[in-house]
C-alpha cells in the first residue's frame, strides 16, 4: 500500500486535477476499475496529500488535487 500512495502523490502533485478513473487507469492501464484506488486515496487525502473536490456524481466527479502545503 506504501508504494501505492506515494505513486498516487507524485501524479497528483505533479500533474493536473484528476479523477480517481483517470488515476487508475494512469497506474494500471485502460480499464482499470476506480475502486481499486479507493483506499488508497482515502489515505492520501487523510494525509493531508491531496485534496478531493466534487460531489462524486457523473456529472461532477471527484478530482483529485495538490493540497497547499
Amino acid at each position: 500500500m506504501a508504494d501505492l500512495v506515494e505513486v498516487l502523490t507524485f501524479l497528483i502533485e505533479k500533474g493536473t486535477p484528476r479523477t480517481q478513473r483517470e488515476l487508475a487507469e494512469a497506474i494500471f492501464g485502460k480499464g482499470t476499475r476506480p475502486s481499486r484506488l479507493q483506499y488508497e486515496l482515502g489515505v492520501v487525502v487523510k494525509r493531508g496529500l491531496a485534496v478531493r473536490r466534487g460531489d462524486g456524481s457523473p456529472s461532477d466527479p471527484y478530482k483529485y488535487f495538490r493540497a497547499e502545503r
